[in-house]
């Protein structure tokens, strides 16, 4: 489904983008995007995005989600000043916190600093619905390497398939 990442862009702005673009979802990668001006933007679906800085608090994360009616949610590493594309990852407890709720884990999108060596097992960790890569299959800032994507989503298929055989025991 088509994407459209949005950072300080007003829910105007996102709301006529989407339609213009035919986007399915607006992904919103700003603390400016409370619960309340969340719900300004009219598009299909919204991503909100979550940074976890060193003492994240998950109570935010269902505050926002009780308060908005949105449940799907990216967790992105943190870096000071940077809203996303950091190429770090999350701290290993701290995904591990964040993806201990199975209700919760099954309607986030985990992000920060996949790649493909480190995809499969980050999927088997956590169990997100799903992944988001952007510099981890780059060749060069910018460049996206086919070789990367095809090895990412096949790490990514590898995963899959080891939790679904561990579900049908």
């Amino acid at each position: 489904s088509p994407v459209g990442i949005f950072v300080e862009h007003s829910p105007e702005e996102i709301s006529r983008i989407c339609r213009e673009c035919g986007l399915h979802y607006a992904q919103l990668h700003s603390e400016q995007y409370t619960a309340e001006r969340s719900l300004d933007v009219s598009a299909p679906g919204i991503i909100r995005v979550f940074r976890t800085p060193p003492g994240f608090d998950m109570a935010v994360v269902d505050a926002y989600c009780r308060a908005s009616g949105i449940t799907n949610v990216l967790f992105d590493a943190y870096r000071s000043g940077q809203p996303g594309g950091t190429g770090e990852t999350i701290d290993r407890e701290m995904l591990l916190s964040i993806f201990s709720d199975r209700k919760r884990a099954s309607r986030s999108i985990l992000a920060g600093g996949l790649k493909p060596d480190n995809v499969r097992d980050a999927v088997l960790s956590a169990q997100p619905y799903g992944v988001d890569t952007a510099s981890g299959v780059e060749s060069a800032p910018g460049k996206k390497d086919h070789g990367k994507i095809r090895s990412f989503v096949l790490a990514v298929q590898d995963a899959d398939t080891i939790l679904r055989s561990k579900a049908e025991k």
